[in-house]
């Protein structure tokens, strides 16, 4: 049982989830392990992009290699996202 999705769509037969905004969980577990994914895009902040690259992606970029994550995407510098504090927002296409 899928309990949420946000922005998100499964398509069962092909096994291919859509995902944007959150992560996928059924009973408490990941649906799709980094390794899953095949495609990641970064929404960011422009004034954000600079501290992203220095401190944060780093650390971002080891926990993917960590999950076996070789997937290719976009980082995008944006004016604003849905809310005035929000910093990111990634999207994501999982593959099983």
């Amino acid at each position: 049982m899928l309990r949420f999705l946000q922005g998100g769509v499964e398509v069962i037969g092909t096994r291919t989830l859509y995902l944007s905004g959150q992560a996928a969980f059924a009973d408490g577990k990941v649906l799709h392990p980094w390794a899953d994914v095949v495609r990641l895009n970064w929404y960011l902040r422009a004034d954000q992009l600079e501290d992203f690259l220095t401190g944060v992606q780093p650390a971002f970029k080891q926990r993917l290699d960590e999950g076996g994550c070789r997937a290719p995407g976009v980082l995008l510098g944006v004016a604003s996202l849905a809310f005035p504090e929000m910093l990111c927002e990634f999207e994501a296409t999982a593959v099983r």
